[in-house]
């Protein structure tokens, strides 16, 4: 993991305030429980990236998906809720195109409806060079909705690179 942060100029200083766990249980499995005894003890971490949600998924999720979406969701509303963090919760996407961009993530409508808001990065061919990243966030009295296009460049260390343009 040092080795590919040193690639972009990133020193261990610059990022002293960033943790990983690299291996987890799964939400079933004392996923909760593990995450919200960590934050207790670091109360100044206030981001938790899930990179991604097929890791700590678990069991049990074939029957009704959009009932197990919004169970998945309320039990990482838990940790938000218990240690006052916010978490980023990365997933993949449908194929093809949606009419509704929140269509465009993979599972039940359970998984959006149970978020404050959703970023939804779509590109028409895997080899483009240009993105569309989507916001929709539910507020107390509206939807909100942005878009930006986005211009994105490979590099041999990893997929993409985004670079927002207005």
């Amino acid at each position: 993991m040092q080795s590919r942060f040193s690639n972009y100029d990133i020193s261990l200083d610059d990022m002293a305030n960033i943790q990983f766990l690299l291996k987890t249980e799964n939400i079933d499995n004392g996923f909760v429980e593990y995450t919200i005894e960590y934050l207790s003890a670091h109360p100044e971490i206030k981001l938790v990236v899930i990179d991604t949600l097929q890791h700590i998924r678990g069991k049990g999720y074939s029957k009704n998906i959009y009932e197990a979406d919004v169970k998945f969701m309320e039990k990482l509303r838990e940790i938000t809720n218990a240690c006052d963090v916010s978490i980023l919760l990365l997933h993949h996407s449908n194929k093809g195109s949606h009419d509704d961009i929140i269509n465009a993530i993979s599972g039940s409508e359970g998984l959006a409806a149970g978020s404050d808001g959703n970023w939804v990065l779509y590109k028409e061919k895997r080899t483009d060079t240009r993105a569309k990243i989507t916001y929709v966030a539910k507020t107390a009295d509206s939807l909100v909705k942005s878009s930006t296009i986005l211009h994105l460049r490979p590099t041999s260390l990893m997929p993409i690179v985004i670079q927002a343009t207005s």
